[in-house]
């Protein structure tokens, strides 16, 4: 489990503040994070990146010691990279060189959270649905600035449409040229976004497509 913290204080117990705050450490622990342009954190102190129509910024992964399940994180201060002489094109590119994610089919996926284990009706002419993240599922939007789904598209052979679900998770699906109707679908991820998600676990209303140039947001 990830346990958020962002301050370094208080989590020092069992902890070595000087190790995990030394340049060594964060450049091997550091993990993206990605959050909506009105996130209260980007008024702090905190490195970020503009990508698109949304924020990356940056976490550095602390396990906790005696307990393998828990793995606390702490926001990245731009006086923390002061002090350590490092980069923010140093962070990125660590972040942006990830490919620990995991592609599932949707319906899996759910059913995975429900512990269902019977299997699923099929038609052979429904559109396949994945669902990306990270192992840990918590911030695993953060593909979205990899090249990870340049290897996805090569394995699908079809360009990728994407509902940004969260922070947390994305939706890739076929993209089928003449045949999106991108104003519907910012219609129903605005409506989710409103009515389902917390403010801070909203990524973005836009529809996205991925294809051999990368990733763009969706125009009407």
């Amino acid at each position: 489990m990830l346990v958020k913290d962002d301050s370094i204080k208080s989590m020092l117990n069992g902890v070595d503040k000087f190790a995990v705050t030394s340049k060594d450490y964060i450049l091997n622990n550091v993990t993206a994070c990605l959050v909506n342009s009105n996130n209260p954190i980007l008024k702090s102190n905190v490195v970020s990146r503009k990508f698109l129509d949304f924020y990356i910024v940056y976490r550095v992964l602390v396990k906790v010691p005696d307990d393998d399940s828990n793995v606390l994180s702490y926001l990245v201060q731009k006086s923390l990279l002061d002090l350590n002489g490092i980069t923010e094109n140093e962070l990125f590119a660590v972040v942006h060189a990830n490919t620990n994610y995991e592609v599932s089919g949707l319906f899996e996926t759910i059913l995975g959270y429900l512990d269902y284990n019977e299997p699923l009706p099929h038609s052979d002419n429904e559109a396949p649905l994945f669902v990306v993240t990270n192992p840990s599922k918590c911030y695993g939007a953060s593909v979205l600035i990899t090249d990870y789904l340049f290897n996805v598209r090569e394995k699908l052979s079809y360009d990728l449409a994407i509902i940004p679900c969260s922070v947390h998770e994305i939706i890739i699906f076929p993209w089928i040229e003449n045949n999106m109707d991108i104003k519907s679908f910012v219609e129903m991820i605005h409506t989710v976004n409103s009515t389902e998600l917390s403010p801070e676990d909203i990524l973005s209303d836009n529809l996205y497509k991925f294809d051999a140039t990368g990733l763009h947001v969706a125009v009407l």
